[in-house]
């Protein structure tokens, strides 16, 4: 029951700290039709409204956030487990925010787990892609892409 309580708080402190050490965030409506026809691929959607994130405001989450730093264990702590631990924490912290899992091959040709994000740029809506485990940004091709996860 103690222990509970502690990571509890420890969840609440770890919010707290994205809110007082980040600007908030200017987060625009992104229409679901715009997510709808983004990816060639199946899609499972959870919610109904979701919002874009500046790219600099998101580069400020991702250096803060201690995902990245977690140790990776095959089988065990892999791909999945920090591309779902980085879903988790950026929705604890906006609920509301586009991001979401992505399922895929990797440049290797293995199966693979990274994260999307939504961001808004000079009024347009463009897809970034992490690789949680570094916290890098990058591109695939939607061929790549077999399932997503928002």
């Amino acid at each position: 029951m103690y222990q509970k309580k502690i990571l509890r708080t420890v969840g609440t402190v770890e919010s707290a700290l994205y809110k007082l050490l980040l600007p908030k965030p200017e987060l625009k409506d992104v229409p679901y039709e715009w997510i709808d026809g983004h990816f060639n691929a199946r899609d499972i959607r959870l919610d109904k409204k979701y919002k874009a994130i500046d790219i600099d405001t998101l580069l400020k989450v991702l250096h803060l956030d201690p995902v990245s730093e977690n140790l990776y264990v095959s089988d065990k702590y892999d791909c999945d487990n920090f591309a779902f631990e980085l879903f988790a924490k950026l929705k604890k912290w906006q609920g509301r925010l586009a991001i979401g899992i992505i399922i895929g091959t990797s440049a290797s040709g293995t199966r693979h787990a990274w994260n999307y994000v939504v961001i808004h740029d000079k009024g347009k809506f463009k897809v970034i892609f992490i690789e949680s485990q570094t916290d890098a940004t990058f591109k695939r091709t939607i061929e790549e892409i077999t399932d997503v996860i928002s």
